[in-house]
């Protein structure tokens, strides 16, 4: 019975320390505010998105934009931003839009917006950004949201 025992352990070893498993480990890069979502550059400016949790899920949603200079990397702080979020596969959502602040934010290197989403799904994420020195850039992405957690992972 002990051998058997130990067989199993070993099994779960050997899969735990796998090249497989490690790779999907580190598939995930994760900042202060959660997983990277989207990145992309646009005129002089670099834009990065997190999402907290990791996956995204139904319910609440953390959504942290960090705003910087594409040449320094440098913080840029004075602009205005807006994200949308529609559902692609369910019509019948409604739309959530939403100002990104400071106060939101638990990096205050970030602008941040806490939305609730109702549904799984994928969503189109629309981001506005308003009042730098390339007047307003618009920037969008999918984002995939998955079911809710079991109740019990709450406790």
């Amino acid at each position: 019975m002990r051998g058997i025992i130990w067989i199993r352990i070993a099994a779960c070893l050997g899969w735990w320390l796998s090249p497989a498993a490690i790779t999907s480990m580190a598939s995930v890069a994760c900042g202060d505010g959660g997983a990277v979502v989207f990145s992309d550059e646009q005129g002089k400016l670099r834009v990065t998105v997190f999402a907290e949790p990791v996956p995204p899920r139904v319910g609440p949603l953390d959504l942290s934009l960090l705003l910087q200079d594409k040449a320094s990397l440098e913080v840029t702080e004075d602009y205005r931003a807006t994200v949308t979020l529609i559902c692609e596969d369910d019509a019948t959502v409604d739309a959530i839009t939403m100002p990104l602040d400071r106060a939101t934010a638990t990096n205050q290197l970030f602008r941040a917006a806490l939305l609730n989403v109702p549904v799984s799904g994928t969503w189109q994420v629309t981001l506005k950004i308003e009042g730098t020195a390339d007047a307003t850039l618009s920037f969008a992405f999918q984002l995939v949201i998955a079911p809710p957690q079991p109740r019990i992972r709450d406790l």
